[in-house]
């Protein structure tokens, strides 16, 4: 049954300093569907804008594509929310 991802919540333990922390939700290995920013020197990040719709057999990849410059966010964990239809 098709389903919809209606949040996706980012945490790190340790702030990123010097540049964001970026993560991409990806889906069907191509689509990039969601982008969340951990703001240098913050420790959690939110979007909950937009649903997207997904089917049966579609599937979320996470990417992480930056930690920060001088110092890495660490230990990142990804909170992700469904709705099922």
């Amino acid at each position: 049954a098709p389903s919809e991802l209606k949040n996706v919540e980012a945490y790190v333990k340790t702030a990123p300093v010097g540049a964001d922390a970026n993560i991409s939700i990806i889906k069907n290995g191509s689509t990039t569907i969601k982008t969340l920013s951990i703001s240098a020197g913050a420790v959690s990040s939110g979007d909950n804008t937009a649903s997207i719709a997904l089917a049966e057999g579609d599937y979320l990849t996470v990417n992480i594509t930056q930690v920060g410059s001088s110092t890495a966010g660490t230990d990142l964990y990804v909170n992700l929310t469904f709705n099922k239809g």
